[in-house]
């Protein structure tokens, strides 16, 4: 909790590519997350399939 006393938010993502038919959708909690090491790993593979 921050000082507020209410959680962080939670992210959301959408990357929508009509060109190659691909919709990427992405949510996550951000309490206890791994954002370092998860978002360029995934970012690099959704970038792959485009």
């Amino acid at each position: 909790m921050n000082s507020a006393g209410a959680a962080p938010p939670d992210v959301c993502l959408a990357v929508i590519d009509p060109a190659s038919k691909l919709t990427v959708m992405y949510a996550q909690h951000l309490l206890n997350n791994q954002e370092p090491y998860v978002h360029p790993r995934l970012k690099n593979i959704i970038y792959a399939c485009l």
